[in-house]
């Protein structure tokens, strides 16, 4: 399998390298994956359906209180209670705030003036 040094994470599991535009359009897709990632990620470490959380991170993000939610939006997280709803918070916090430092640390490593292509050259020449 070949590795892409650019960005290993990025490589198809089928072993395919990615093509330049196909890292722009990685890069515009991130930001709609962002939230499903982390609600996922959520929901996995919880055991709560995708969807519950989904609510519950809307719901906080239009500034509603946890035992605002716990107490007067029960349809919208099925049957969390209040400490499913405080660790679902405190995690959602923590995971926005390292993707916000992961962002930090790349955009400080990868100026904005250089493009991948020179930052990273292609590798398709090498056998």
């Amino acid at each position: 399998m070949e590795v892409n040094a650019c960005r290993p994470s990025e490589v198809p599991a089928s072993g395919e390298r990615l093509q330049w535009d196909d890292y722009s359009r990685l890069e515009k897709d991130k930001e709609g994956d962002k939230m499903n990632t982390i609600a996922s990620q959520i929901a996995a470490e919880i055991g709560k359906p995708v969807s519950a959380v989904e609510n519950v991170i809307a719901l906080l993000d239009e500034g509603n209180t946890i035992p605002f939610i716990a107490r007067y939006r029960k349809e919208a997280h099925g049957a969390m209670d209040d400490t499913s709803l405080r660790t679902l918070e405190e995690r959602l916090k923590y995971l926005r705030n390292l993707q916000a430092r992961k962002e930090e640390i790349i955009n400080s490593v990868e100026p904005p003036s250089h493009s991948r292509r020179q930052a990273c050259p292609d590798h398709r020449s090498r056998s």
